[in-house]
């Protein structure tokens, strides 16, 4: 059994800690931020112009 800080790459001998290391966690976000969050990504985004052809003259009043 080797030593798990020891990987058996050789080229990989530089490394003393272990290959995969947990990423840092994130600050927990509350879900008034997350909405808020979500919100204003969502207002970035341009609505679709719709473009609606003209009434025909039989629905003219």
């Amino acid at each position: 059994m080797t030593d798990r800080h020891q990987p058996d790459n050789p080229n990989a001998a530089h490394f003393e800690k272990p290959y995969f290391l947990p990423r840092p966690m994130m600050r927990k976000q509350s879900q008034s931020e997350r909405t808020r969050a979500t919100q204003s990504r969502l207002a970035k985004v341009k609505p679709a112009k719709i473009t609606l052809p003209p009434l025909p003259a039989a629905l003219r009043e």
